[in-house]
C-alpha cells in the first residue's frame, strides 16, 4: 500500500539503450515497451538503495501481472531482457 510519485528507479541487472545519442531509436522503443507492459498496471517492485550510483536512484526489479487474475508476477527486467530490449548489466 506505498505509492511513490516522480521516483525513479534504474532497472537492477539490466541496461537499456540511452535516451540521448545515437541509440535515441532504440531507446524510445525500449520505452514504449516498458509503457505497454506496466502502465495502469499494479506493479511490485523490490528495490535496493544505489549507494554508489551518481544519480542516487534506486536499483529496482519491477513485477507486473499480465491479467489481473493470474497469481504469479512477471519480471519486468526479465521481459526486457528475453525480448532484446535490454542487455545484461554485469
Amino acid at each position: 500500500g506505498i505509492y511513490f510519485n516522480g521516483q525513479k528507479l534504474r532497472l537492477a541487472y539490466i541496461n537499456t539503450p540511452e535516451v540521448r545519442g545515437a541509440e535515441k531509436a532504440q531507446s524510445i522503443i525500449s520505452r514504449d515497451r516498458v509503457r505497454e507492459l506496466i502502465l495502469e498496471k499494479e506493479v511490485t517492485i523490490k528495490t535496493y538503495k544505489d549507494s554508489k550510483g551518481k544519480y542516487g536512484r534506486w536499483i529496482a526489479e519491477v513485477y507486473y501481472k499480465e491479467f489481473p487474475d493470474e497469481g504469479y508476477n512477471i519480471c519486468l527486467n526479465e521481459q526486457l531482457l528475453n525480448e532484446g530490449l535490454a542487455t545484461k548489466y554485469e
